[in-house]
């Protein structure tokens, strides 16, 4: 999970720099947007990681719901 945050971090902080550049923005502080944007880039890469795995292991673990009255309904539908 680190390995993707951190090359979408870099790709960032690439296309953020190379943004201020065309925009006549001093190196000092397109260097610094391009970083600051780059962490924010890494920590959203972190989180919405986390949550996707998170999802995925809570729907193969959860069971599904038993009705067998639901069950039974639909096979005298399914037999007529």
């Amino acid at each position: 999970m680190r390995r993707y945050a951190i090359t979408i971090a870099v790709a960032f902080f690439f296309v953020l720099a190379g943004v201020g550049c065309l925009y006549d923005v001093p190196p000092l502080l397109c260097g610094l947007r391009a970083l600051v944007g780059a962490v924010a880039a890494y920590v959203a890469t972190i989180v919405v990681g986390k949550l996707i795995v998170n999802i995925m292991v809570d729907a193969m673990v959860r069971k599904p719901p038993e009705n067998r009255e639901l069950t039974h309904v639909n096979r005298e539908r399914g037999s007529e």
